[in-house]
C-alpha cells in the first residue's frame, strides 16, 4: 500500500524538481547570452577608444604635442582613484599640451543643454559660469554630434583662429549621454 503512494509522491517531486531545473537552465542560458553581449559591447568600446587616443595622438602630433607626455597623462589617469576633481583634470590636459585656457563645463540634461563651469584654466574670465551651448556653435554642435570639434582653420596648411572657441570636447557618461563639455579658448600653435 505504501509503495502505490510512495511512486505518485516520488515523481511528483522528481518533475517539480526537472521543471525547477529547466527553469533555472533557461534562466541561466539567458543571463549567459546577455553577458556575452555586454562583454562584445565592451570589447567594441575598448577598440574604439584604442582608435580614438591613435586619432587623438595623430592630432595632437600635428601641433607638436608630446605623444609620450599623454601615454604617460593617461597612464596616471588610469592609476588615480576613481574621482578626479576636474581641475585636476585640466592640470593634466595643460601639462600635455600646453593649453592656456580651457574649461570644463557641466551639462544639464535635456533638449537645451545648460552649462555651468566645474573647473577653468588660464583667465577665468573668458569663461563665464553659466553658459548657453546655443550662444556657440562650436559648442552646440559638439553637444549634438557627442564628438570631439576644433574650428575648422586650424586644419589649415598654416593654422589660423577666428573668433570663439577653438574646440568642444563632451564627455559621455557610461550609458552615452554626455555628462561635461572640455572647451578650450587658446593653445600654443605652431607653424
Amino acid at each position: 500500500g505504501y509503495a502505490l503512494l510512495t511512486y505518485p509522491v516520488f515523481g511528483t517531486l522528481i518533475g517539480l524538481g526537472a521543471g525547477r531545473l529547466s527553469r533555472r537552465r533557461a534562466h541561466l542560458e539567458v543571463e549567459s547570452e546577455h553577458l556575452e553581449t555586454e562583454n562584445n559591447r565592451l570589447y567594441a568600446e575598448r577598440e574604439l577608444l584604442m582608435l580614438s587616443r591613435q586619432n587623438l595622438q595623430q592630432r595632437l602630433g600635428i601641433y607638436g604635442v608630446d605623444s609620450a607626455a599623454l601615454d604617460e597623462g593617461l597612464q596616471e589617469l588610469a592609476e588615480s582613484p576613481a574621482e578626479l576633481a576636474p581641475s585636476h583634470l585640466l592640470g593634466i590636459l595643460e601639462r600635455i599640451t600646453q593649453v592656456r585656457c580651457a574649461a570644463l563645463y557641466a551639462v544639464s540634461p535635456g533638449s537645451r543643454p545648460h552649462l555651468e563651469r566645474v573647473a577653468s584654466l588660464g583667465d577665468f574670465s573668458r569663461f563665464p559660469g553659466s553658459l548657453r551651448a546655443g550662444d556657440h556653435p562650436i559648442v552646440e554642435e559638439a553637444l549634438s554630434r557627442k564628438s570631439f570639434l576644433i574650428q575648422k582653420t586650424l586644419r589649415e596648411a598654416t593654422p589660423s583662429r577666428t573668433s570663439g572657441y577653438l574646440a568642444a570636447y563632451p564627455i559621455n557618461t557610461t550609458d552615452g549621454s554626455v555628462s561635461c563639455v572640455l572647451i578650450v579658448e587658446d593653445l600654443p600653435l605652431k607653424n
